[in-house]
């Protein structure tokens, strides 16, 4: 796909996807924007897992984007055909479309804008996969909870700041849906440790966690049980949700190793906390 640049010196400008309406099985098609989060915008903003549950993240699907041919992944596919609204178009921002993911730069200056991106977004939609949760043991409940969160989504490491910027979360699994509210949030945690289930990374959060006020080791410590795919994303997934005077001790950029990310985040940690504990 042609992508044009974005003008990474402004630092604000970032790319939407209309979605143009459709049954579920028709063939998708859309449209990329160039936009500027300083305008007053309107949009939803989608998390998902690029890899199936198996791990499976080759580029198989294709869409028509802007009269071009797109490859994406199989659960970008499926994400689109479950949001896509038969009558009306439909305004995203996914990751994996909206950012031209072969210019470093570009993937740079767009995961520093992440906090802004969802935190504007006026939802989040989760789509953690296809069909319903099947599992075996007892009781029932337990059954259903552990094979829900046995789903890629629940472990990934991206997930958990697109969840805790959202100002209003809906999960979807198949067809059924549920708003991710504070209340809900909580009600979950105390059932699952009712039932000695684990609460997954993206869940571990109350009304007053996050929101980008965290000290620097309590947010690495947060995203030490869940995966993801560059070493260097382990700080860049949460920086968005550390104290503001910390994130510019902690720049994001690919072109450089990750060892030299660690580096800076021991260095930080030193002078935030004016202690050698981190070594």
């Amino acid at each position: 796909y042609p992508y044009g640049p974005l003008k990474c010196s402004d630092g604000q400008e970032m790319r939407l996807l209309e979605l143009r309406p459709g049954k579920f099985t028709d063939p998708i098609r859309c449209d990329l924007v160039h936009v500027n989060l300083r305008d007053d915008l309107v949009y939803e903003a989608l998390s998902y897992t690029w890899a199936t549950d198996d791990g499976d993240e080759e580029l198989s699907k294709v869409m028509k984007c802007s009269n071009h041919i797109m490859n994406i992944s199989v659960t970008c596919d499926a994400a689109l055909r479950t949001l896509r609204d038969p009558f009306i178009k439909r305004t995203l921002w996914v990751d994996q479309v909206c950012i031209n993911q072969k210019n470093t730069k570009e993937r740079s200056q767009q995961v520093v804008s992440m906090n802004r991106i969802y935190s504007r977004a006026s939802a989040v939609q989760v789509v953690v996969g296809i069909g319903h949760p099947e599992g075996k043991g007892t009781p029932p409940e337990r059954r259903v909870l552990t094979a829900l969160f046995s789903r890629r989504w629940f472990g990934r490491l991206w997930v958990v700041q697109e969840v805790a910027l959202a100002r209003f979360a809906m999960i979807h699994f198949g067809e059924q849906q549920m708003r991710l509210s504070d209340n809900v949030l909580n009600r979950l945690g105390n059932v699952c440790r009712d039932l000695g289930v684990r609460i997954p990374p993206p869940l571990r959060w109350s009304p007053d966690y996050l929101r980008g006020s965290q000290p620097l080791l309590a947010c690495l410590s947060d995203a030490r049980p869940a995966a993801c795919k560059e070493p260097e994303d382990k700080v860049f997934a949460v920086r968005s949700l550390m104290e503001p005077s910390i994130q510019p001790l902690v720049p994001v950029d690919y072109a450089k190793p990750f060892s030299e990310t660690y580096i800076r985040v021991a260095i930080a940690a030193i002078e935030t906390n004016r202690s050698l504990d981190v070594l």
